[in-house]
């Protein structure tokens, strides 16, 4: 599990581009029936709203539809990218 790190004005202050050395944080998490989900910054989906996506609409297309349809709703939006796998536990 991995989260950017952010500053005290909630700022991502961890990334990485053209110009940013890449330093990677990781750790280890045992996963067991768990869905992890890795996004690209366009997707406008919080943690508390994922998981309510996965308790209504399951793992599947139809969680991965819902939050590329949230993301699509202001007028402009970036990449819309979503990687999602679920734990066999």
């Amino acid at each position: 599990m991995t989260r950017p790190n952010h500053d005290k004005f909630g700022h991502l202050n961890n990334c990485f581009g053209s110009d940013a050395s890449f330093s990677l944080h990781h750790c280890n998490v045992p996963l067991a029936d768990d869905i992890v989900t890795i996004t690209s910054d366009g997707i406008l989906v919080d943690d508390y709203t994922l998981g309510r996506i996965y308790h209504s609409h399951h793992f599947g297309t139809p969680a991965l539809q819902e939050m590329l349809r949230l993301s699509r709703r202001p007028p402009f939006w970036d990449d819309l990218s979503i990687v999602a796998g679920k734990a066999l536990g």
